[in-house]
C-alpha cells in the first residue's frame, strides 16, 4: 500500500477518533447532569409509595373498622334492615362517620362484600329496595349460648 493512502487512513482514524471524544465528552456531560435527576425522581417515587401505603392501610383500616361495626348492627338485629337504618344504629352507638365522604356509599360497598362473602343475605323489599340480614352460622349461636351460659353463672 503506498504511503498516500497510508496517510489518507490515519486522517481518517484521527478525524473518527476526534469525533467519538467529543461525542463522549457530551455523553459524559449528560451522564453527570442525569444523575441528580435520577436520585430526584427515585425519591420522588420512593416518597409516593411510602404516601400511598400510608393511605392504603388508613383506608384499610377504616373498612375493617366499619366491616366490624356493619357486621355487629347487623348481628344484633333479628329483622333485615336496610343501609340506612344500619348506619343510624351506627351512629346512635358512637360510631364516627365523619371520616368517610359519602357513609352511605362505604355502608353499601360492605355490605356488598358481606353478601359475596356468604355472611349476609339481601332480603327484598317492595319497590325494588333491599334490606340486609346477617345469616345466622353455627359458630355463632355456639357464641350465643355460650354468652348466654356465662351470665347465668353464679359470679
Amino acid at each position: 500500500m503506498p504511503k498516500r493512502e497510508y496517510q489518507r487512513a490515519l486522517i481518517s482514524a484521527r478525524r473518527e477518533l476526534e469525533r467519538l471524544l467529543q461525542q463522549r465528552q457530551k455523553i459524559d456531560q449528560r451522564m453527570t447532569e442525569l444523575q441528580p435527576i435520577i436520585r430526584h425522581l427515585e425519591n420522588l417515587c420512593q416518597d409516593l409509595d411510602q404516601r400511598r401505603a400510608a393511605e392504603e392501610a388508613a383506608s384499610k383500616e377504616l373498612l375493617q373498622g366499619l366491616t366490624h361495626e356493619v357486621s355487629k348492627t347487623l348481628k344484633s338485629k333479628y329483622s333485615p334492615l336496610s343501609p340506612r337504618h344500619i348506619m343510624e344504629d351506627m351512629a346512635k352507638r358512637g360510631f364516627d362517620f365523619k371520616t368517610y365522604s359519602s357513609p352511605l356509599a362505604s355502608v353499601h360497598t360492605v355490605l356488598r362484600r358481606l353478601v359475596a362473602a356468604g355472611k349476609v343475605k339481601i332480603v327484598p323489599q317492595p319497590r325494588g329496595k333491599k334490606q340486609y340480614q346477617w345469616v345466622v352460622s353455627i359458630i355463632d349461636l355456639l357464641e350465643t349460648v355460650q354468652r348466654a351460659g356465662e351470665l347465668t353463672r353464679p359470679k
